[in-house]
């Protein structure tokens, strides 16, 4: 028996030579005695003390949920649905005529662009990124260029009317070069070390402004 089992979903990535955090507190807690097993899918389940949920999906699957609750100590989970619509504080969410007049961003329902949903169904092809697609039926966008806008009135009407995006207040950290965001040290490779780097482009700048990085976090 497992001291700690980590859940991911069998189309995840994750391998114990991967610099993840997880990975990083997993060598900690092997450091210390403790017996770490990782279930990637459900096929032959492994029991344990404890399980950490992490199916990298916006919504659990159901039969990964019985299985989290066969353990007495579960960590993520109740962590089960991270949509956008789910996590995010409402006053976020921009709707058309609802009067807010800053920057916006564009950003899929689902979780990292969608890209894990994709993923899962076998399709590896790469999610788009521009304006090269129709708004209406997009269900995958890139999540390192979502699109900015300067207002909610320049936001394509294909935008409003699918219901797998939402558009999102655009909170960027801004310092004396423009948009910044905040990167782990490749150094270090430890969660508590970071550093700012700044990028190109500031809030006010085109619908394809790098700007729209800086507001990418999953």
């Amino acid at each position: 028996m497992f001291d700690l089992v980590i859940l991911c979903h069998d189309h995840d990535g994750l391998n114990r030579n991967s610099n993840g955090v997880i990975n990083y507190l997993a060598r900690i807690f092997t450091s210390i005695g403790f017996k770490i097993g990782i279930q990637k899918g459900l096929g032959s389940p492994q029991s344990g003390r404890a399980v950490i949920n992490l199916v990298d999906l916006t919504i659990t699957p159901p039969d990964y949920v019985a299985y989290i609750d066969n353990f007495p100590v579960a960590l993520n989970g109740r962590l089960l649905d991270i949509s956008k619509t789910t996590v995010c504080a409402p006053e976020t969410i921009v709707a058309p005529g609802d009067g807010y007049g800053g920057p916006v961003v564009v950003k899929t329902r689902r979780n990292f662009g969608g890209i894990p949903e994709q993923r899962s169904r076998g399709d590896r092809r790469e999610p788009r990124a521009g304006a090269s697609f129709d708004w209406r039926t997009i269900t995958c966008l890139e999540p390192r260029n979502y699109q900015v806008f300067q207002s909610a009135n320049q936001v394509p009407a294909g935008v409003w009317d699918n219901p797998e995006l939402v558009v999102q207040r655009l909170y960027a950290e801004v310092d004396d070069a423009g948009s910044a965001i905040r990167t782990a040290s490749p150094a270090s490779r430890t969660p508590e070390a970071s550093s700012t780097r700044s990028i190109r482009g500031s809030t006010g700048s085109s619908a394809h402004s790098p700007a729209s990085t800086s507001a990418t976090a999953r």
